[in-house]
């Protein structure tokens, strides 16, 4: 073997060995990109995982039958708590939810109806506080509603009174009184009459036969059941009619609310 042929084997060598040493470097650093990628995905499924409990730590901290207000709609805020599928929150609008923890907890297949409804502490929570005895005891009426305690609205005497225009002693004048009294049932009317004669019959009617100057009876109309007089000032004033009241018909609003921001009310069944 001459030396040209010793020279080409110990280059093929080289070229072997050079090969083998770049494959093995390659293999070293596909295997440390291997562990960065690995690595990356432990901390993301770690961030994932935590992500994935405090939700629901969140949604445990809160019990079945829990009420949220919200500025969301219904579907943004299932969708923000993660009840994509609606089982775990719902509006709390009368629906039915007997296929609910909810329904196995209270017995009630109904969620309480919340619309145009504003919350109002019972005055009774359980029987060894007893009820409130101040002015803030829940004295109104209250009616079941689908198992539910709804109370109507009513209005309290105010703190500052309304005020009429003269508040007692007054008169009115012609043209400010115009209308009719109301009907006040069976009622009669006195009047005097002049009776001639000093012996009467035994109706209480004089005997007109005797000639002197007589004297005044009081007599009565008939009872002309329910009716009513007009009244009206055509010239003059009225008496003074000392202190007095007067009651307030007509005016106000249908109910006595609060300046007030709409929300939705969700109530966790699940």
């Amino acid at each position: 073997m001459n030396k040209w042929e010793i020279g080409g084997i110990v280059a093929a060598i080289i070229a072997i060995v050079t090969a083998t040493a770049y494959v093995s470097d390659i293999k070293s650093d596909v295997k440390a990109i291997q562990s960065s990628i690995n690595d990356f995905d432990k901390k993301a499924l770690q961030k994932w995982k935590k992500n994935i409990e405090d939700k629901v730590r969140e949604a445990d901290s809160l019990p079945i039958g829990t009420l949220v207000p919200t500025t969301l709609e219904p579907h943004d805020f299932k969708s923000i708590v993660g009840d994509s599928g609606g089982s775990d929150w719902v509006p709390a609008d009368g629906r039915l939810a007997k296929d609910s923890e909810y329904y196995k907890i209270t017995g009630n297949p109904r969620v309480p109806d919340m619309r145009a409804m504003f919350l109002r502490g019972l005055n009774k929570f359980d029987e060894f506080t007893g009820t409130r005895s101040d002015k803030f005891k829940d004295t109104g009426k209250r009616e079941d509603i689908f198992g539910y305690s709804f109370q109507n609205y009513s209005t309290a005497k105010p703190n500052i009174p309304f005020i009429i225009t003269e508040n007692g002693k007054h008169e009115h004048g012609p043209g400010n009184l115009n209308g009719s009294t109301t009907s006040n049932g069976n009622h009669n009317h006195s009047y005097q009459e002049h009776a001639f004669g000093h012996d009467l019959n035994d109706r209480g009617e004089p005997n007109k036969s005797e000639d002197n100057d007589g004297l005044e009876l009081t007599r009565k109309t008939g009872n002309n059941g329910n009716h009513n007089h007009s009244v009206s000032i055509s010239s003059g004033t009225t008496g003074e009619s000392g202190t007095h009241s007067h009651e307030i018909k007509k005016g106000g609003d249908s109910e006595t609310r609060p300046n007030n921001i709409g929300v939705y009310y969700m109530i966790r069944i699940n």
